[in-house]
């Protein structure tokens, strides 16, 4: 029997890297799906580091369309873009599916995602007639 070493680092990277061309909403989705959020910008921060490192006020963009955290990405700011569910999806309704990819660089979502339509229940007070 032979064992293979692999670097520690390499596993890492396969774990947690962001895939060539993936999105920011995508990639924050399937971190958040297989470690959790921990209430920070981690993930976020992660694909900013590896893809798009000048982006500075990413989160802050994130944070003004109603995230304030990682798994308030796919909650709050971005929703699944009906129209591209059905190229995308391959599996599960809890799985989104594959991200159709952005160019190298680019902070914004792929067409698999809108940003989120604000209803009536999406505000601070949920009690009608009380605010």
């Amino acid at each position: 029997m032979t064992a293979t070493r692999t670097d520690p680092s390499e596993v890492v990277r396969e774990l947690m890297g962001a895939h060539p061309h993936e999105c920011v909403v995508c990639y924050v989705g399937r971190m958040v799906q297989r470690f959790d959020c921990d209430g920070s910008w981690r993930w976020v921060q992660t694909w900013r580091e590896q893809r798009a490192p000048r982006a500075t006020r990413l989160e802050r963009r994130l944070g003004v369309r109603g995230a304030s955290c990682d798994c308030e990405l796919q909650l709050r700011a971005y929703e699944v873009e009906p129209r591209a569910l059905a190229v995308a999806w391959d599996g599960p309704i809890a799985s989104v599916g594959h991200c159709l990819e952005v160019r190298a660089g680019s902070t914004q979502p792929c067409r698999l995602w809108r940003l989120a339509q604000r209803n009536w229940w999406a505000g601070e007070c949920h009690a009608p007639q009380t605010c």
